[in-house]
């Protein structure tokens, strides 16, 4: 979920970079700082940058040891733990009966 995030939000930005790039070449400068003085402009911005970084911190955190409490607080640790073969063939089992030992 978070690789999506960082996908989508990077691809925004990238988009919005461009679109200032092209106002900045089409346009005074002083039109150019009316724009990022824009308060909505800014909380796009922000939300943009506030979102990547959530997802960063998202992957980055398996181990909430390093991390201060302000951030862990806000964390879900979701606890992955590696399935037994035995444990995965059942589950096979179970949603195709109609497959042979063989093939599971």
């Amino acid at each position: 979920m978070a690789a999506a995030v960082i996908t989508v939000v990077g691809v925004v930005f990238s988009i919005t970079i461009v679109a200032l790039t092209l106002a900045s070449t089409q346009f005074g400068p002083r039109m150019l700082r009316n724009f990022i003085r824009d308060r909505g402009t800014q909380l796009t911005l922000g939300t943009f940058v506030a979102t990547f970084v959530y997802a960063v911190l998202v992957l980055v955190a398996n181990d909430l040891g390093p991390l201060p409490e302000t951030i862990r607080s806000r964390c879900q640790l979701i606890a992955f733990r590696r399935l037994s073969e035995r444990a995965v063939r059942a589950a096979i089992r179970e949603r195709a009966p109609e497959l042979s030992d063989d093939e599971v």
